[in-house]
């Protein structure tokens, strides 16, 4: 493997998990249970219950098999449903150990 792209691939990983990382730096609150009535979701949370609008939740589709999609999910106080954090580091790990395999590779046979 080319050490160019080996480079580029810990410089993407690291750039889409340190924003996966950065996006999980705000109050975070997973949701045990969640209601819609009309234009309101209800959002029952470890951090108390909140209301939003249905247009606030990005979460597509928000209803499967009539109940709410939301259970399990981190949201935003606002709504917007996040990435869980070790998803970001699980990026900036694999970056790395390609990397690392890339360069321990090109040394075995140069």
């Amino acid at each position: 493997m080319p050490r160019a792209f080996a480079v580029s691939a810990l410089l993407l990983a690291a750039a889409v998990g340190g924003y996966l990382l950065w996006e999980n730096a705000q109050p975070l609150y997973r949701v045990y249970n969640a209601t819609i009535a009309g234009d309101l979701v209800r959002l029952y949370t470890d951090g108390g219950e909140l209301v939003v609008s249905r247009s606030q939740i990005t979460l597509n589709p928000l209803v499967v098999n009539g109940t709410a999609a939301l259970t399990g999910h981190l949201v935003t106080k606002e709504g917007r449903v996040v990435t869980h954090w070790s998803v970001g580091t699980n990026l900036i790990m694999t970056g790395a150990a390609l990397m690392f395999i890339s360069a321990a590779w090109r040394r075995d046979y140069e």
